[in-house]
C-alpha cells in the first residue's frame, strides 16, 4: 500500500523527489572498481539457481552497500512501474477517443464525397490561379466542432494529437494551427504561410492559395481532403480566423480543405467568436468527446481497481487523488499528476517497494524469492514485521513473504471483480467508480457483521462524506446495495 502523501514526511534522501515528480539520486562517490563490480552484479536479476548465484564477499560488505544499492533498485522500480501505468493510461484514453476518431473520419469522407459531387475539376483546372465559379452554397467549408468539455486545454493536447495521427493513417492530409498562429500579431498571411509550410516543402515568397492548389494537383496529393485542426478555438483571434475562412471558401471545390475545431466550453462558442459572414461559409457538424468523469472512471478501473503494475493505494491516497481531481476543475491531467506524485512518494519512502517490479516479471515468484534472499540484515529485520511473517511459525522467511504476496494478488483480483459488480449495479444512479473505491479501501468502514450496518451508515453520513461533490450525504456502497435489493 502506498502511504498518503504528507508534507512533513521525512524522505530517505533530500533529493528523492524533484519538480515534475521525477525521482533523483545524487551522484555517488567514486568507489574501487572491485566494489563497483559487486554492486552491478547485485543489481542484476538473481541467478535461477540461488546456490550457484554470485553473492557478496561477506555480510558486512553487503550491509555497507545496501542503502545505496536498494535506493537504486527502488528508483528502477519506480521508472518501470510508472512506465507501465503510463502506457495503460495512454491505451485507455486512446480506446475512449477511438469512437470519436471514427466519427470524425466518417464525417471527413462524407464531406469529401459531397464536395466532389458538386464538381470534380481536372488537374489542369485546379492549377489555374483563380477559384471556380460555383453557387454560394457550394462554397461552404465543412467544419467539425468537437466539444471536449475540458476546463483546461492541457487535457486536449493528447486527444487532438492522436486524432491527427488517426486521420493521417487513413489518407487525409493534416495541418494544425495553434491559437498563437491565429493571432492578430501574425495575421491571416502568417497563419496561411504556417499552414502551407506543413504541406509544401518549398514555400514561395508570395504564399497564396494558388500555391496550395499547385501542390494539391500533384498525383500523390490529389483525391484526398486537407484537414486543418484548430485545437483551441476560444483562444484564437476571431478576425484572423474569419479572414482565413472567407479566403479558403472560394477554393473549396478546387482544394477540398476542411476544419476541425476543438471547443472547451459550449457549442455556441463559434457564434461568439466569428462574424456572421464567416459563419455562413461553414457547414457545421457537432461532435462530443467523452466527459471527464467517463475518462476518470475508465482510468480508475484500469489503474486502481485492477492494478496494471501491482501498485495499490490506501484510502488516504485515494481521497488525495479524488480531492486533487475536483480542486483542479476535474481535469484528467491533474488526476494523473496526483497519481504520479503518490507513486513517487511510495517508492522513495518504502524500503521494500522495489519488490513491486516482480509483478512485471514473467516468473514473479522466482524474482521475489531471489531478491528476498539477498536482503541485507537491516531491511530483512524490517520485512519481519510484514503480516505474512508475523503470522507464520516457519523459519523460511523468503517463502513466507512470497506466499503472502501471491495470496495478496489473488485477493486483489477477487476484490476487483466484486467492486466492478457494485459499480455496474450503481451506474444507473450515476454513482462514480472513484467514490465506491474510496469507500471500499477505507479501513474504518469495514464491518464484521450485518448488525453494524446502521452504525456504519450513521458514521459515514455524519463524518466521512460531508462536503463530497457527488452524492453528498449518501453512502455510495449502501446506495448501490439498496438499488440491487
Amino acid at each position: 500500500m502506498a502511504a498518503p502523501p504528507q508534507a512533513d514526511a521525512t524522505l530517505t534522501a533530500a533529493n528523492n523527489i524533484q519538480p515534475f515528480f521525477v525521482l533523483h539520486k545524487a551522484t555517488a562517490a567514486s568507489v574501487p572498481s572491485s566494489r563497483a563490480r559487486r554492486r552491478i552484479d547485485a543489481s542484476l536479476p538473481s541467478s535461477p539457481n540461488p546456490k550457484s548465484a554470485k553473492r557478496p564477499h561477506d555480510v558486512d560488505a553487503q550491509d555497507e552497500e545496501g542503502p545505496e544499492l536498494y535506493e537504486h533498485l527502488r528508483l528502477e522500480a519506480f521508472h518501470r512501474t510508472w512506465s507501465k501505468i503510463q502506457s495503460t493510461i495512454d491505451e485507455v484514453l486512446r480506446g475512449i477517443n477511438l469512437k470519436l476518431f471514427d466519427q470524425v473520419l466518417q464525417w471527413a469522407q462524407e464531406s469529401f464525397s459531397a464536395v466532389r459531387a458538386v464538381a470534380k475539376p481536372c488537374r489542369t483546372e485546379v492549377q489555374q490561379p483563380y477559384p471556380l465559379l460555383t453557387d454560394v452554397i457550394c462554397r461552404r467549408i465543412p467544419a467539425a466542432f468537437v466539444l471536449t468539455k475540458n476546463a483546461e486545454f492541457v487535457d486536449d493536447v493528447t486527444t487532438f494529437r492522436d486524432l491527427a495521427e488517426h486521420l493521417q493513417c487513413n489518407g487525409c492530409h493534416l495541418t494544425k494551427l495553434s491559437a498563437t498562429e491565429l493571432s492578430v500579431k501574425h495575421g491571416v498571411g502568417g497563419c496561411f504561410r504556417s499552414l502551407l509550410r506543413q504541406l509544401v516543402s518549398d514555400v514561395p515568397d508570395v504564399a497564396d492559395v494558388s500555391a496550395l492548389a499547385s501542390w494539391y494537383c500533384e498525383a500523390e496529393n490529389y483525391d484526398q481532403p486537407i484537414i486543418v485542426i484548430i485545437d483551441g478555438l476560444e483562444q484564437c483571434s476571431g478576425d484572423v480566423l474569419g479572414e482565413l475562412v472567407m479566403m479558403l471558401s472560394e477554393w473549396v471545390i478546387k482544394v477540398p480543405i476542411f476544419f476541425i475545431m476543438g471547443i472547451a466550453t459550449t457549442l455556441d462558442a463559434p457564434k461568439k467568436l466569428l462574424s456572421s459572414e464567416a459563419l455562413q461559409q461553414l457547414e457545421p457538424c457537432r461532435l462530443t468527446l467523452g466527459s471527464p468523469s467517463d475518462r476518470r472512471n475508465a482510468l480508475v478501473e484500469a489503474i486502481l481497481v485492477k492494478p496494471c503494475a501491482g501498485f495499490c493505494i490506501s484510502h488516504e491516497v485515494a481521497m488525495f487523488l479524488r480531492n486533487y481531481f475536483f480542486r483542479h476543475d476535474g481535469t484528467t491531467t491533474s488526476f494523473i499528476s496526483a497519481l504520479k506524485l503518490a507513486c513517487s512518494k511510495h517508492f522513495s519512502m518504502e524500503p521494500l517497494s522495489f519488490l513491486c517490479m516482480g509483478v512485471l516479471e514473467e516468473d514473479w515468484e522466482e524474482f521475489w524469492r531471489n531478491k528476498l534472499e539477498a536482503l541485507p540484515q537491516v531491511i530483512r529485520k524490517y520485512a519481519f514485521g510484514l503480516p505474512s511473517c508475523t503470522r507464520s511459525n516457519s523459519s523460511n522467511f523468503g517463502n513466507d513473504v512470497v506466499t503472502g504476496l501471491s495470496k495478496l494478488l489473488k485477493l486483489q483480483n477477487d476484490w476487483s471483480s466484486v467492486l466492478l459488480c457494485l459499480y455496474e449495479a450503481g451506474r444507473h444512479d450515476k454513482v462514480q467508480l472513484l467514490d465506491i473505491f474510496c469507500e471500499a479501501v477505507n479501513p474504518d468502514l469495514q464491518t464484521q457483521n450485518t448488525s453494524n450496518v446502521d452504525l456504519f451508515v450513521s458514521k459515514m453520513n455524519s463524518e466521512n462524506l460531508s462536503g463530497m461533490e457527488s452524492g453528498s450525504g449518501k453512502v455510495f456502497m449502501t446506495q448501490v446495495m439498496n438499488a440491487v435489493r
